[in-house]
């Protein structure tokens, strides 16, 4: 994916330097990078925008504007911590996934169920598992149909 970040940076560089879009050139990207080095070293800590922006002789909204479009993606498979066993993957809430609470609470009410049909007849379980749509998911049938 490197040709698409190459492409749009070279797209940047042809607009000029006085268009707006500019200062997310790669020449610009590189001397921030250095400057951010060099001061941190020299402050002991993090500079701040407005430090880069006196530093470089911008504005600090061109300094923030830079910095976003400056950083380098990470692969998700990227271990972390002293153990070397975590993934940044892992720390990642998938918010589509159900919760465990929900999790159990399935597993009770289809134990439940399942005993439920099981005091049944043969016959009329699979009646109501039909009806119910029990076997195939959400597909449920009229009593007409799940009965024959």
């Amino acid at each position: 994916m490197w040709w698409i970040r190459q492409a749009i940076q070279r797209g940047f560089r042809r607009l000029g330097p006085d268009h707006p879009a500019a200062g997310a050139c790669a020449g610009d990207a590189v001397e921030l990078s250095r400057v951010e080095r060099d001061m941190h070293q020299r402050l002991g800590r993090e500079p701040t925008p407005e430090e880069l922006a006196v530093e470089l002789d911008r504005t600090p909204d061109q300094i923030e504007e830079l910095l976003r479009t400056s950083r380098q993606p990470i692969s998700l498979d990227s271990t972390i911590g002293e153990d070397g066993e975590t993934s940044i993957g892992d720390l990642i809430e998938d918010v589509d996934a159900p919760e465990a609470s929900e999790l159990v609470d399935r597993q009770l009410m289809a134990e439940q169920l399942r005993s439920a049909l099981d005091a049944l007849t043969p016959r009329e379980a699979t009646i109501m598992a039909m009806r119910f749509g029990l076997y195939d998911g959400n597909r449920t049938r009229w009593t007409r149909s799940a009965g024959r």
